[in-house]
């Protein structure tokens, strides 16, 4: 029984310490990397699965066999000490490390990112940081951390109020999770501090990176004054990427035709659209219930989707409907069907590219 809760507690500590390593590192690394060249979702989870295993079977192992020495009495004391402590000791530092962002944020990602002339994104502000915000004209912050992830976040969130009132910023809290719930309390939240606010506000989540993408979109799409917009990086991004079920292509200016994205790829890429449009064949009972997971996660974020019928033998008068129908509708758009090579998708835009001559 001693072996086994020594292994388990070693298992742990070098689990959580090489864990923190592993994260900074190389999943950030092959995650950029991955993202640049377009690659798909599934090969991004794909990734991170393959690390986890690694990770799980590496420090089992150093773990195993540092317990042998450990619990074997001929172990001299300083050896036994040294395999002891150092795993208890970097365990503690990766705690440390994660209670201060700052140190985990590159300098890419601790830049703010003005959206509009009210609301500007980014990490979270240390105090330095927030005297800064306050010399830049900026009222308040906006925390979007959330004191269900423990056991960082409601410690930094007691700490960021400390440093907003000593800086003399107003602190405001929109507890955000983006991948775990549909957050629509917090999504009102953050639409009636855009629709009312007077202030100027720095929005930021842990790192200013899967919070802070959800609540741009929300921003922007509020349509407040706009400073810029990097809606042609995004684009060309979204244009490159390559999705589970097929690429996507943009048919005219702001008009985009794909396959049915995933909901992780959804979130990706859903603030670039005022508009989604629906190939579908909605008496396939499989296909109603993929639809309407689709309204699901398009609805916190108030985008509208219309579905047209269509089916293996549409005729390309009825779909010369369709693109008239679909031409009428508010803009940026995408369009989808399930495969980007359905033969209805296929039919579609070459009825949408005719109709543009």
């Amino acid at each position: 029984m001693k072996k086994v809760i020594t292994v388990i507690f070693l298992w742990l500590c070098w689990g959580f310490a090489l864990g923190t390593l592993l994260l900074l590192g190389p999943t950030r690394w092959l995650l950029n990397y991955e993202r640049e060249k377009g690659m798909t979702g599934s090969t991004e989870n794909t990734t991170v699965i393959i690390l986890i295993i690694i990770l799980a079977i590496a420090s089992f192992a150093v773990a195993y066999f540092s317990s042998k020495s450990i619990l074997n009495p001929a172990t001299g004391a300083t050896k036994r000490l040294a395999l002891s402590g150092i795993p208890v000791v970097a365990a503690l530092f990766a705690v440390y490390v994660f209670f201060h962002p700052d140190w985990i944020n590159s300098d890419r990602e601790n830049k703010v990112n003005s959206l509009n002339t009210s609301f500007s994104t980014g990490s979270y502000p240390e105090l330095d940081k927030m005297i800064e915000l306050k010399s830049e004209g900026f009222t308040a912050v906006v925390s979007l951390l959330h004191p269900a992830v423990v056991p960082f976040e409601p410690v930094l969130l007691e700490k960021e109020k400390k440093n907003a009132a000593e800086a003399g910023l107003e602190f405001i809290s929109i507890p955000f999770l983006p991948w775990v719930s549909e957050n629509e309390n917090s999504i009102d939240s953050l639409r009636s501090l855009i629709k009312k606010g007077q202030g100027k506000y720095y929005v930021h989540c842990y790192l200013g990176l899967d919070r802070i993408a959800a609540a741009s979109r929300i921003i922007n799409q509020e349509g407040k004054t706009m400073i810029h917009s990097d809606t042609g990086n995004k684009d060309s991004l979204f244009l490159k990427k390559k999705f589970e079920r097929g690429n996507v292509v943009e048919i005219e200016k702001d008009v985009f035709l794909g396959p049915q994205l995933t909901k992780e790829e959804y979130f990706f890429v859903i603030g670039n659209f005022r508009q989604v449009v629906a190939l579908r064949n909605m008496k396939d009972p499989e296909i109603k219930i993929h639809v309407e997971e689709e309204k699901k996660w398009l609805q916190p974020f108030k985008i509208p989707i219309q579905i047209f019928e269509v089916h293996g033998q549409t005729s390309a008068t009825e779909m010369q409907k369709i693109v008239n129908a679909v031409k009428s509708l508010p803009k940026p758009l995408f369009i989808h069907g399930f495969f980007t090579d359905d033969k209805e998708i296929i039919l579609f835009e070459d009825t949408y590219r005719k109709s543009l001559n």
